[in-house]
């Protein structure tokens, strides 16, 4: 794996605002976190966020089997609230897959007593759930440079785990070289990613980061659709994040809300 520090961006060019989360899923009585101040609030999202570019760009993984990535786009209509930093409104119960069951990509999905947060679909084509310990800012700069996503990070400890969710737009059609070069903006190797279904690639790595006997794992996932079922254009929804091994069901469980909720 290679990758470098130096084309993230910082916190203050950021499109938006930090993202805090809504009351969770299922649950009621719960405010949102107040928005990070600025000064001493400012430096450590900075260093969460570096730590998890370190992440994203310095795990040096093995390698596992090709597979196909030619995909065909598919898709139906549905639509999710959105949330805002400062808003307490409660989220709206048409966000998929918060049931507890085998999710469509690996794992299991998230559960009402998970009390997962929401990202809805204002600026991507579709919402996904994230654990209420995380938090989300949203940019179309990363060191994952597609249309548009999101930089998802747990907001406690040392932020041992994070990533990017987010979409490419395709002109029309997405092409397989398309799909390749997603997979490799996502530090993730061809060589490793595995069809779900005919629309849908998984990985899942687990190895050393770079230089160091630390162990990470590595899971994502890219997804093919044309939102309302339209033939073109098409979009590539995709979801990739690093962290200690022991967080592996949790990020799977933000990569099958992505995969149920991209429709």
């Amino acid at each position: 794996m290679s990758g470098s520090d130096d084309d993230f961006v910082p916190i203050d060019e950021f499109d938006d605002e930090r993202l805090m989360a809504e009351p969770p899923l299922g649950g009621a009585g719960s405010s949102a976190p107040a928005l990070t101040v600025l000064g001493i609030g400012i430096l450590v999202v900075v260093l969460l966020l570096a730590g998890i570019v370190a992440l994203l760009s310095r795990v040096d993984l093995p390698r596992h089997a090709a597979a196909s990535d030619a995909l065909v786009p598919s898709g139906s209509a549905s639509s999710v609230s959105s949330p805002s930093s400062s808003s307490t409104e409660a989220p709206a119960p048409t966000l998929a897959a918060i049931d507890g069951r085998p999710g469509p990509v690996a794992g299991a999905n998230f559960s009402v007593a998970d009390r997962p947060y929401e990202v809805g679909p204002k600026r991507l084509p579709f919402g996904f759930a994230f654990p209420a310990h995380w938090d989300c800012i949203y940019s179309t700069k990363s060191t994952v440079q597609t249309t548009g996503g999101y930089t998802c990070f747990e907001a406690t400890g040392d932020s041992r785990v994070g990533g990017r969710i987010g979409y490419q737009q395709c002109a029309a059609v997405c092409t397989p070289a398309e799909v390749l070069e997603v997979g490799d903006k996502m530090y993730i190797d061809p060589r490793d990613w595995r069809p779900i279904d005919a629309q849908t690639t998984f990985a899942d790595v687990t190895g050393p980061m770079v230089g160091t006997n630390v162990t990470r794992t590595r899971v994502g996932m890219r997804y093919v659709y044309a939102p309302g079922g339209r033939a073109a254009p098409s979009i590539i929804a995709f979801a990739v994040l690093t962290g200690d091994p022991a967080y592996r069901e949790t990020m799977l469980k933000v990569l099958n809300s992505v995969r149920a909720n991209a429709v």
